[in-house]
């Protein structure tokens, strides 16, 4: 498009020639996409200015393609201390991007994973797959979110190390979401979280409604009210998501498709899927898997094998390291409080749990075994859909 310049070059007094530069550039309307926060937007009245040791560049009114404003303020510091002060004798501008009231899409999903966010070829996590943001995104995606966000990206020089580089923090606010989960017939409302991404660390906080398609015994929807999912995925102090690289180890493949076998940075991942009061016909299993295929696939089995029916807390945790198998059984726990009443079976029996008081902690892999902390529950039989007292049934802290 079309600019107004205007320059201004001044000579000092004295005997030496000593010349100062103010040049200034206005557009009035320019497309632009950061590199570290890849949203494309359309600036208005955009103000380019340089100096003797410095270039700034401003956009005060700027729109997201999909809709909402983002401002940008970009300035980078070109004197001899800054360059001196940088390894390899380059300086890198310091950028604040705001964005506010965004539509949720796949570009804007791309640029809250930030730079290193490219997801995988197949959607939907694996535990074979170590993943940062590549992960969040996969996540976002397969979570179907709906509604707008507000999002702050941060980008600072680095010039610790032998090379300067842009460290960067996207920091997301999400309110009145809606989200369609991929699989599992369920669907979020009243949603809202945070999402923060840098260069070694990934955390996503949600939180909102679950409501299921399908119908619980007494024939209506499953729900399960202030669900929450949350989630940590962090590389070990000094490393950044750059040195993860495919097996084909080439310049050209995804870096988030694998971890090279020559590097021993793997990813650690702590994720919970919390659900205060959840009707059982709720398929949990579909949610899990976005963190571990493997901790779904236990969840699937305690299902088949118990049939249960009912409402209970639960909450599922996940500690690993991705790309591992989850070998360990403290790396998957499930956890149960607050059983309101829950039918499952037992050996050749149908049994019903009513009134608990503390908790009972499933540990699903390797050796299935449940442990309990001052857990107590009333314990009845089932015959022809009428539970028929059996006594109340007491464990103190141990194993069972």
């Amino acid at each position: 498009g079309e600019s107004r310049v205007d320059m201004r070059f001044i000579r000092q007094e004295g005997e030496e020639s000593i010349w100062t530069r103010d040049i200034r550039l206005d557009f009035p309307t320019v497309g632009f996409l950061t590199e570290m926060f890849a949203m494309p937007a359309i600036g208005r009245d955009v103000r380019v200015t340089i100096g003797e040791e410095e270039l700034r560049l401003v956009v005060d009114e700027g729109t997201a393609l999909s809709g909402g404003a983002v401002t940008i303020d970009a300035v980078m510091d070109t004197s001899d201390a800054a360059k001196a002060a940088s390894p390899d004798g380059n300086t890198l501008p310091r950028v604040r991007v705001e964005a506010r009231h965004i539509p949720i899409d796949p570009l804007l999903i791309r640029a809250i994973a930030g730079p290193d966010g490219g997801a995988g070829d197949e959607p939907g996590a694996t535990d074979t797959q170590p993943m940062g943001p590549a992960r969040l995104a996969d996540l976002l995606t397969s979570l179907g979110l709906g509604g707008r966000v507000d999002a702050d990206a941060d980008l600072v020089p680095n010039y610790n190390g032998q090379k300067s580089r842009l460290d960067y923090t996207i920091r997301t606010r999400l309110e009145d979401l809606t989200a369609d989960i991929r699989g599992a017939d369920t669907r979020m409302t009243r949603g809202s979280g945070t999402a923060r991404v840098n260069r070694n660390t990934v955390e996503l906080d949600l939180s909102g409604d679950l409501v299921a398609s399908v119908a619980n015994a007494e024939g209506e929807p499953a729900t399960a009210p202030d669900a929450s999912l949350r989630a940590t995925i962090q590389l070990p102090p000094g490393a950044d998501w750059g040195d993860l690289r495919t097996s084909d180890d080439d310049e050209q493949g995804d870096p988030f498709g694998g971890a090279r076998a020559d590097t021993p940075v793997r990813p650690r991942i702590d994720a919970a899927v919390v659900l205060p009061s959840a009707d059982l016909a709720i398929p949990a299993e579909p949610i899990v898997a976005l963190f571990s295929a493997s901790a779904a696939d236990t969840l699937r089995d305690l299902r088949t094998r118990y049939r249960p029916e009912g409402r209970l807390g639960v909450t599922t945790t996940i500690r690993g390291t991705l790309g591992d198998a989850f070998a360990d059984s403290s790396d998957i726990k499930v956890a149960i409080r607050d059983i309101e009443r829950v039918d499952f079976d037992y050996q050749a029996l149908r049994l019903s749990a009513t009134r608990s008081e503390g908790h009972a902690i499933v540990l699903p892999v390797d050796r299935p075994r449940v442990a309990f902390d001052d857990f107590s529950v009333d314990i009845a039989t089932v015959e022809e859909g009428a539970a028929s007292p059996a006594g109340r049934s007491r464990a103190l802290t141990g194993r069972s």
